[in-house]
């Protein structure tokens, strides 16, 4: 795998990102292109530099084959999130 560049490196996708953002309060995205062109460098900007406290989770889910390990793996990515009391309950 290439090396990635640092969010704070990245350098004319302002832009998309913004668009990105406001696709993404009203409906979902499907991120495709070909290889090499920037796909995962955008997603690691917006996980660093999220807008109106947005949660972004990044989580692999090539393996994910049931519904039950979709909502675990959701889960384990909140949980940074969850307040102490949260985590409790």
């Amino acid at each position: 795998m290439a090396k990635q560049v640092a969010p704070d490196h990245v350098v004319g996708r302002d832009k998309l990102i913004t668009q990105l953002w406001k696709v993404i309060e009203r409906e979902s995205v499907i991120f495709t292109a070909e290889r090499r062109i920037g796909k995962t460098t955008v997603m690691k900007k917006m996980e660093a530099e999220p807008v109106n406290g947005t949660i972004v989770l990044n989580a692999d889910l090539e393996k994910v084959d049931m519904p039950i390990r979709f909502v675990e793996t959701l889960l384990t990515g909140l949980k940074k999130y969850l307040t102490k009391r949260a985590k409790f309950g």
